[in-house]
């Protein structure tokens, strides 16, 4: 199963061309998440469990556009990937097997 960015939500203003890449996706050590489009303030990035806690948390750089997160230590499962830039708003799924 692939999740891939077109799936993910967006809120804000609809002509920012904020887009996500999650790679790889299943994944089960790590996952390289890469955004591109405005980025007007340093982004936060949440991985949020079924259960709607944030179990990953990190703030980046406005000038950087990736950022590398470590999973292995996660139950497997569907995670929400919460990226915030500003008033900006991306969803996507990330899903951790073993």
């Amino acid at each position: 199963m692939l999740w891939e960015s077109s799936d993910a939500t967006f809120t804000g203003n609809e002509n920012n061309n904020l887009s996500v890449s999650v790679v790889p996706n299943p994944a089960s050590e790590n996952v390289m998440v890469e955004w591109n489009g405005l980025v007007i303030a340093n982004t936060t990035i949440d991985l949020i469990n079924e259960m709607g806690q944030i179990v990953y948390s990190a703030t980046v750089s406005k000038d950087h556009h990736q950022h590398n997160l470590t999973v292995h230590d996660l139950p497997q499962g569907i995670y929400s990937l919460r990226i915030i830039s500003g008033k900006y708003v991306k969803l996507t799924k990330i899903s951790i097997q073993r």
